[in-house]
């Protein structure tokens, strides 16, 4: 019976004991693995060492060499810049306009310094022969600069005015002592130097760097405190050596011995000690020697391995004795985790598969929502259901089935589109501003989601300004009535804005699958055809209309004339209505019908007009155009109507194009309002184009000339800029934040990012929480101060 309950506590502490067993089993391989290591240790450790040094000595190298290339790029790019090929010249080859411009010069050596100031300390630029010298202070006289600002100990005015010349267009200046006028300021530079040929005259470009700043690197990567370093330049001459004690009696032959053999490492025996010498020929041809002795490696090394031995067997005494503190502190918690995840659990059931079993349905939860996150929006939605009801594939269909369910609770395969026009009349547009008139739309898509969203499944959609498309997921055929009935109340909401637009709603015909909206779209926009506009309110059902539509005019249709018509192009318009009315007539509709479209087309162009406030029947054309239509009725001849219509909407286009007269301004401002609204979409030419009635050379060729930039440089410049507010706001991955603005490969934008801001978007991210930590520290400061003289 003991044994039994034994056994039976075992099983329901199964996790407790084998933490227990795990701590043991740790501990003795703790202790084989340091008597091991104590073995090992002394054979290999040196080689170690010996590898270390040498891997030290390259890096320290390539990052000084580094700093030397860096200068000369500041150089480089200094004179490729475009300020500075516009405004730079020698002081005989200026006029008033360019002497006006170059306070630019300062300037940029300012931005330069404020970058590159820790290791570069100074740069500056003249031309020789001339008396001015620009650094990022200002501009000084030379006699000046030379004798007061920076004055070399071993380079003379007359070298920098005149010397110059015999040197290339790059070029390192031995070391040299550097002081202002007041002696207060003095360090040890080495000069480098670009030169270019500006105007017939030498251009000299000089970035100091300090010599403090790169003993300190070298003392970086120092393995022991004692690790001396000497430097010799492309002339043999050794212009950095931090030796001290014994290292200073090695003899300089044998320094420059260890600098110019074919070995990269000798050892050196001076007075009973040994030293190891470490050789490495950097790319700017500077020999860099690192210097160690033996006794301090033995030292370091003995320490260490004592520290570690005695760490080593201390912890595991106190391992034995903590062993089952830990295993009880380890299980408790877990066990917990494992009950609240599983209430109900079979305690004979191993602890640890349970807590792998809930963890892995943890991550999966997580994973599932960090994948909507990043791929889809509320804005996705709309967009997708945009193209849907156009009648234009869908690419990741079942991406947005997804995510109508998630967000809207889409079920069920059959859909519904009613069509919710605001007919807004001229009052509205000459009494309610331009910018009011947005927030009254918006508002109203507010109260239609507040209505109709929170009731039903449903999706609200802004197809054109004061049009909505309502999606509905229908499980059964009743739920549309339901709809009719929250859609009437509507009538109610507005009855006290009705000298300001009436309110009709369009119901398509119930579709099966998302494929088949258009279907259903069209079929609202046919009966919101079919409305009285007398009535302030009306609501018609395509099912209930005695005769059902045939033509084919679809809401992508309409957008293309609204954009041919605000682009002023006339060409455009006309190939646009041809296409529609040819189609229509090819499909064999019945003239009814083709009269019924004519009178759609002509609708567009009254739109059009009444957005500007102004009165269709006014327009001599639309008269024509109405009279004709109603003498003849189904008998209108085809040609004779295209031909009148596309009279009309050049009025149409025309006048409108009076009201901003440069179209081609406007054009290019709705292209940008586009990529602003869109930037997170997979944006082409051919998608913008499309979108906008377009053609993609038209439309970037429009775009270069009013603006001044390519669309594509356009579109990069608004996602990077979104990314830097996601950057400094969020700590968001790279990869996410990539994926939010539109661009789906993460190298791809690192590529452009790095290109446009000249930085990583981690470094930019760094960089911009390092500024404003200091800003909030400058702040704090005063209003420390203040408080203090307040006191």
């Amino acid at each position: 019976m003991m044994i039994q309950q034994i056994i039976r506590r075992v099983k329901t502490k199964q996790l407790f004991y084998r933490l227990i067993s795990y701590f043991v089993i740790l501990l003795i391989l703790t202790a084989i693995l340091m008597t091991v290591t104590y073995v090992v240790t002394n054979r290999g450790v040196r080689q170690q060492y010996e590898a270390k040094m040498q891997y030290n000595l390259e890096r320290v190298s390539e990052i000084v060499d580094n700093q030397v290339e860096i200068a000369r790029n500041l150089g480089v790019n200094f004179f490729a810049d475009d300020t500075i090929k516009r405004y730079f010249r020698p002081k005989k080859a200026r006029d008033l306009e360019l002497e006006a411009e170059q306070w630019r010069i300062p300037k940029l050596l300012s931005q330069n310094t404020s970058i590159f100031g820790r290791t570069i300390r100074d740069m500056y630029v003249f031309f020789q022969g001339d008396n001015q010298v620009y650094t990022s202070a200002g501009v000084y006289e030379a006699d000046f600069f030379f004798q007061n600002i920076c004055r070399y100990e071993k380079y003379t005015q007359e070298f920098w005015q005149e010397g110059i010349e015999n040197h290339m267009d790059f070029t390192i200046l031995s070391p040299s002592e550097v002081s202002n006028m007041n002696m207060a300021s003095r360090d040890t530079v080495i000069p480098v130097i670009v030169t270019e040929r500006i105007s017939g005259t030498t251009a000299v470009f000089v970035a100091n760097l300090s010599m403090e700043d790169i003993q300190e690197m070298l003392e970086v990567a120092s393995v022991t405190e004692d690790n001396a370093y000497v430097v010799l330049d492309w002339e043999d001459h050794i212009f950095l050596d931090t030796r001290e004690n014994g290292e200073r009696e090695i003899p300089e032959e044998e320094i420059l011995e260890a600098a110019f053999g074919e070995e990269i490492k000798k050892t050196i025996k001076q007075k009973g000690r040994k030293y190891w010498v470490f050789r490495c020929e950097g790319g700017s041809g500077w020999v860099y020697l690192s210097i160690l002795s033996h006794s301090s490696v033995n030292r370091t090394l003995n320490n260490n391995l004592f520290l570690v031995l005695g760490i080593g067997s201390a912890l595991l005494l106190m391992g034995f004795e903590m062993a089952l503190l830990f295993a009880k502190k380890i299980y408790y918690p877990i066990n917990q985790t494992v009950n609240i995840l599983f209430k109900n659990r079979n305690e004979e059931m191993d602890e640890m598969d349970a807590l792998q079993e809930g963890v892995k349905h943890l991550l999966d939860s997580e994973k599932d929502y960090e994948q909507v996150k990043k791929h889809y929006s509320k804005k996705y939605v709309e967009h997708s259901l945009q193209l849907a009801v156009s009648g234009m594939s869908i690419l990741q269909k079942e991406k947005l089935l997804h995510l109508l369910s998630v967000h809207y609770g889409f079920q069920g395969n059959f859909y519904v589109c009613c069509t919710i026009l605001f007919d807004f009349s001229i009052q509205f547009y000459r009494d309610v501003k331009e910018t009011e008139q947005e927030e009254i739309i918006e508002k109203l898509r507010q109260i239609l989601e507040a209505l109709i969203e929170s009731s039903h499944r449903c999706c609200i959609v802004s197809m054109q300004k004061g049009i909505y498309t309502c999606v509905a997921n229908l499980e059964r055929e009743e739920e549309v009535g339901e709809i009719c009935r929250d859609f009437q109340k509507l009538d109610r909401i507005f009855e006290n804005d009705r000298e300001y637009y009436t309110v009709a709603i369009g119901i398509g015909s119930i579709c099966e699958g998302i494929g088949a909206l258009h279907v259903s779209y069209n079929q609202a926009q046919y009966a919101l055809q079919s409305r009285s506009q007398k009535e302030p309110f009306e609501m018609i059902a395509y099912d209930d209309l005695s005769v059902k539509r045939q033509v084919s005019f679809t809401f992508y249709d309409q957008r293309k004339i609204v954009n041919c018509i605000r682009a002023k192009n006339e060409d455009g318009l006309k190939q646009v209505v041809t296409e529609i009315l040819s189609d229509n007539q090819k499909r064999g509709v019945s003239r009814k019908n083709m009269l019924e479209l004519y009178q759609q087309i002509g609708a567009i162009g009254q739109r059009c007009l009444e957005e500007q406030g102004m009165n269709t029947e006014e327009r001599e054309s639309f008269s024509r155009m109405k009279a004709m239509f109603a003498e003849q009725g189904e008998n209108t001849d085809y040609e004779t109507a295209k031909g009148m219509i596309l009279e009309y909407l050049k009025e149409v286009l025309q006048v409108t194009g009076n009201r901003e007269s440069d179209a081609g301004s406007k054009m290019a401002e709705t292209i940008r309002q586009y990529v602003m609204e869109n930037y997170a979409e997979n944006l082409s030419l051919e998608q913008i184009g499309s979108d906008l009635g377009l053609s993609p050379k038209y439309m970037s060729r429009l775009f270069k000339q009013k603006t001044g930039k390519n669309l594509t440089d356009y579109i990069n410049e608004v996602r990077i800029s979104k990314a830097k507010e996601i950057l400094i706001s969020t700590n968001i991955k790279i990869g996410d934040i990539s994926a939010m603005v539109g661009i789906e490969s993460r190298a791809t934008f690192l590529r452009v990012f790095k290109k446009m801001e000249g930085i990583a978007p981690n470094e930019y991210r760094m960089l911009k929480k390092q500024e404003e930590e200091q800003r909030k520290e400058q702040l704090k400061k005063a209003e420390d101060g203040k408080n203090r003289r307040e006191e």
